[in-house]
This record gives C-alpha cells, sequence and structure tokens, in this order.
C-alpha cells in the first residue's frame, strides 16, 4: 500500500506548467478523483489546510472494488 498526494493537474500538451489543486476547475477536480477510483485507488477528504488530498494505491494492483464503478 503507497499513499499518494494530489497536488495539481497537468496535461501532456506543450507549454503546459499545469494547474494547482486550489486553482484548478471543479470538473477537472471531479474528473481526476472518478478516474482514481475507476483504478480502485481509495480517496480520502482534503487536507486541513484545503491545498490538496491524500490518495491510497494498493500494490498488487487489485484496489478496492466500488458497486457501479
Amino acid at each position: 500500500m503507497k499513499a499518494h498526494t494530489y497536488i495539481g493537474f497537468k496535461t501532456d500538451n506543450r507549454g503546459d506548467m499545469g494547474t494547482e489543486y486550489l486553482d484548478e476547475a471543479t470538473v477537472d477536480d471531479y474528473m481526476a478523483k472518478l478516474t482514481m477510483l475507476q483504478k480502485g485507488y481509495l480517496i480520502f477528504p482534503t487536507l486541513s489546510d484545503k491545498g490538496t488530498y491524500v490518495i491510497i494505491s494498493f500494490d498488487d494492483k487489485s484496489g478496492v472494488k466500488i458497486p457501479g464503478m
């Protein structure tokens, strides 16, 4: 099991310097979280500074199966 911290969103487009979590559009935040849930990661609430959140991944790639995902 590993803990990760999500700090922003970045594409592979040329010149994209990324977006910090606090400046990220709500739809981008939802899409990132849905993608992680589909991959079997556990997502925990934002940290006290509201600047990021914690994601748990599993070494065996089994993840957590969420009904309907």
